[in-house]
């Protein structure tokens, strides 16, 4: 049994997907926004530490180093290299990127993503070798997003391991870096996908909960997400832990009542977001979508 760790509520690790200014989707963060984000957070005395560090201190039981913030990215979009890189180099922070390894230099748009928009064209792919390079080689992180990125929860054991386990030898053998920290696509988890993350020689697993209940362990460390509606007073509200609290307190009462989570309030949840379209097929954010996630 992985035991439960209690990670100090000034110390965040924030869960990003897409930085770019074109798309409107839930899941993109304009890149202005994303560096104001980061300003907001150093100005105001939180300092950068990588995602390894949160969970080397949680292990060690050392004190927390006061406020700080991991910063980390799902998936593996092309623009975490052409908009997330350029500012984190600009203003000196570290960041993990999850990426799912069969899509990186494929060349292909990610399942979800089809249908989503009108059009879909390489801006919207994953990175390929050499853009994960350049992360690497300014002082990025890697980690494993899986193979393919499936809901690891519906698979049985043997698929499973060989999504967890293949995916973090295949980055370490393309990349020559040490891969050591796992995402869970879409938050799908249970006992045993945990166990065979921790098995799988990870240091440490983080989930954005897509429901109450799921216990934080050092390979279940919970993230906040940032969200196209994540407005900087939005980000600042977040940040209060008194949000996180009363937050919690929610959970607790919905998981209680056994009232089921509804799509506005789980945007990652199956990359399967509620979406509106202005004519002509282009997508409206949705303001609502990230009230509790």
């Amino acid at each position: 049994m992985i035991p439960e760790v209690r990670k100090p509520h000034e110390c965040l690790i924030l869960a990003y997907h897409r930085i770019n200014e074109s798309r409107q989707d839930a899941l993109s963060v304009n890149t202005r926004l994303f560096r104001r984000h980061l300003e907001h957070l150093l100005e105001t005395g939180y300092r950068n530490v990588t995602l390894e560090e949160v969970a080397a201190r949680i292990r060690c039981k050392e004190p927390s180093p006061g406020r700080c913030f991991a910063l980390t990215f799902d998936d593996g979009y092309r623009d975490n290299y052409t908009d997330a890189l350029p500012v984190l180099k600009d203003l000196g922070c570290q960041a993990t990127f999850f990426l799912a390894a069969d899509y990186i230099g494929a060349n292909r748009p990610f399942p979800w993503d089809v249908g989503r928009f009108a059009w879909v064209g390489p801006a919207d792919y994953a990175m390929d070798e050499r853009e994960v390079g350049a992360l690497v080689d300014a002082g990025m992180s890697l980690g494993s997003h899986t193979c393919s990125h499936p809901l690891l929860a519906t698979l049985d054991a043997p698929r499973v391991w060989h999504e967890v386990e293949q995916s973090k030898v295949t980055l370490e053998r393309r990349f020559g870096v040490s891969v050591r920290t796992f995402c869970y696509p879409a938050g799908s988890l249970n006992d045993g996908v945990v166990a065979c993350v921790a098995r799988a020689g990870y240091v440490a697993g983080v989930v954005t909960p897509p429901r109450p209940g799921i216990p934080e362990t050092l390979f279940t460390l919970k993230r906040v997400g940032v969200y196209h509606g994540t407005t900087l007073p939005r980000l600042r509200l977040r940040l209060n832990p008194l949000y996180s609290r009363v937050r919690g307190i929610i959970w607790e009462w919905k998981e209680r009542r056994s009232i089921p989570f509804t799509q506005s309030s789980t945007p990652v949840a199956r990359h399967h977001i509620q979406r509106t379209r202005e004519p002509g097929g282009n997508e409206r954010p949705g303001g609502a979508l990230e009230v509790l996630a």
